[in-house]
């Protein structure tokens, strides 16, 4: 199923890309803002603050095409990214990592239901494996691919890439999917 298959891949590019953040984090709290691990700890809540709101708003963001939400929702994880990597203070950074996590968590629930009632019940636990695969085997390589790139250039240029990634292939394959 064409459908499917697509949105495995585009399950499989969120988490290589839409993850490499936290991976970074510690980075972004001492060498960025210049903190320690309070500011460490500040971020990862606020972060696991905008997942929740998220998670909790996710009905007021399924009206319409599911694609083109799941969509919509990774073009504005793009856009918190880029304003993520570009932020120098501790408050520009609080807000912009609250709409990561919040982005975030509004695109991958919509994108597992929809997996899920496309697929029929015959093959959804196959599917559904290889959903998780893709989800949970993409996002330790992006990170790796992230630390590694972070050695070479800096946190702030590839949480920025990622973001500009992110925003240019989601707003691609919403162009595509009208």
């Amino acid at each position: 199923h064409k459908l499917i298959k697509e949105l495995l891949m585009l399950a499989t590019f969120m988490s290589f890309t839409c993850f490499t953040h936290i991976a970074l984090l510690p980075v972004f709290a001492k060498k960025i803002l210049s903190g320690d691990s309070d500011t460490l700890s500040i971020l990862a809540t606020i972060y696991g603050v905008g997942a929740l709101v998220g998670t909790f708003s996710i009905r007021l963001a399924t009206e319409g095409n599911t694609k083109q939400i799941v969509l919509k929702n990774l073009c504005a994880t793009g856009i918190a990214l880029l304003c993520f990597g570009s932020a120098t203070q501790i408050l520009t950074s609080a807000v912009s990592i609250f709409f990561v996590g919040l982005f975030t968590m509004r695109s991958f629930p919509i994108l597992n239901a929809a997996v899920q009632q496309i697929v029929d019940n015959d093959h959804r636990g196959r599917v559904m494996a290889i959903y998780t695969m893709t989800f949970l085997g993409s996002s330790p390589i992006g990170n790796l691919l992230a630390g590694w790139l972070t050695d070479h250039f800096n946190a702030p240029t590839v949480t920025s890439i990622a973001g500009l990634l992110v925003v240019f292939i989601s707003t691609l394959l919403l162009l595509k999917s009208k």
